[in-house]
């Protein structure tokens, strides 16, 4: 069973970046490119592949964690369920 772990980690990460990625080609595609939306896509990109932690997303990003805390109330982002686990 254990061996089983490592495979499942794998195709979680895989859905979460397939489906961000989608997200952000959706945003991108089907809406005017307006900045908001295209910075809120990100930032909800960067945050899943940090698993949400916000002080790795910060960093990525090149913004103060306390900046990112406060876009992340802004666009009202919202860590998925299979995170909180």
């Amino acid at each position: 069973m254990p061996s089983d772990l490592p495979e499942l980690s794998d195709a979680k990460e895989a859905t979460t970046t397939i489906s961000t990625t989608s997200i952000l080609a959706n945003s991108i595609i089907n809406q005017p490119a307006d900045l908001e939306t295209i910075e809120k896509s990100y930032i909800y990109y960067v945050l899943s592949q940090t698993d949400w932690q916000k002080a790795k997303a910060a960093k990525l990003l090149g913004i103060d964690v306390s900046t990112l805390y406060r876009k992340i109330e802004r666009y009202k982002l919202q860590m998925p369920e299979q995170v909180k686990q």
